[in-house]
């Protein structure tokens, strides 16, 4: 069972204005369909678009305070994952010994779902609303996770920024 030891939950971690500047830069950049499943016939529907970030966008301030705020040994990946209501998650771990996600979407309300769930070894999981500004670290290599997309009473879609992350020892 994942317990709130497992997972850092660090609510407002980013500003509103924060969040707003990372969304309005994130929208007018190239996202790629990203396929999460080992099936070529995978519909676009089940497909989650993201965005990797360059080295240059690693020095957004907002992006800087994220990671200075982490022990990073050696950062993996770093992208921005955007779900729309149509998008299936998979749950999965990711590589590295660390995960970092923080919630950029400028909007939320608890109608529309989106929760980001973490799983433990009883497959019981624990549910986190992803609120904009909400920073989220837990071991993502251990414990398997994924989200909910935003059904379709949203006016956004679901945004994440993703940093995976080996820590300093």
């Amino acid at each position: 069972m994942v317990t709130d030891k497992d997972i850092e939950i660090k609510d407002n971690f980013l500003s509103e204005s924060e969040v707003k500047q990372l969304y309005a830069h994130f929208l007018s950049q190239p996202f790629t369909l990203r396929h999460r499943s080992h099936s070529v016939k995978q519909s676009v529907h089940k497909a989650q678009m993201a965005h990797f970030l360059e080295d240059s966008e690693l020095e957004i301030p907002a992006i800087k305070k994220i990671i200075d705020s982490l022990n990073v040994g050696q950062i993996i990946k770093a992208y921005v994952q955007c779900y729309s209501s149509s998008t299936e998650p998979i749950m999965h771990k990711d590589n590295g010994d660390k995960t970092s996600m923080t919630f950029i979407h400028p909007e939320y309300d608890v109608d529309w779902g989106g929760e980001f769930i973490v799983y433990g070894e009883d497959t019981t999981g624990l549910a986190v609303q992803p609120l904009p500004g909400r920073n989220i670290n837990f071991n993502g290599s251990v414990f398997a996770h994924t989200g909910r997309p935003f059904n379709n009473r949203s006016k956004t879609n679901r945004w994440i920024l993703v940093i995976q992350y080996w820590s300093k020892k």
